[in-house]
């Protein structure tokens, strides 16, 4: 589950031990890092998982102007790891145009098609990876 707060983004690991109906705990809460400017990168966008890896989206939701795509290594659950070198740096200067509001990744033939859709969906981004 993502949130966000004035100040910053972040994502929780919730087990559920009873199962969904009973309610869960939540066992981690990860803040997502902003790049130090401001406003700051506070809204995570919807997310995905695929294999190992929580894809999101986190975004300057004020000035609307920039975001991340952000890769975290999640096979430890309660102290997953952000692999910096896959991160996807959005910036414009057209409000909403390179934000992420959310985020898909899939496998496709030998590649990854990570689809990025900015504010309110009005446009879909697609990345094609240069190697598996």
């Amino acid at each position: 589950m993502s949130r966000d707060s004035n100040t910053q983004a972040y994502f929780v690991t919730a087990v559920f031990d009873a199962g969904l109906s009973n309610g869960g705990e939540i066992r981690h809460l990860q803040v997502l890092p902003s790049d130090g400017r401001q406003p700051p990168l506070r809204h995570a966008g919807g997310m995905q998982l695929i294999g190992d890896y929580l894809v999101i989206g986190v975004e300057d939701n004020q000035d609307k102007l920039r975001s991340q795509i952000q890769f975290w290594d999640v096979s430890k659950p309660f102290a997953p790891e952000l692999r910096v070198p896959l991160t996807v740096m959005r910036e414009g200067t057209v409000p909403g145009d390179q934000t992420a509001g959310a985020v898909g990744i899939l496998k496709y033939d030998r590649h990854h098609l990570l689809v990025v859709a900015n504010w309110d969906a009005e446009h879909l981004d697609v990345h094609m990876s240069s190697s598996e």
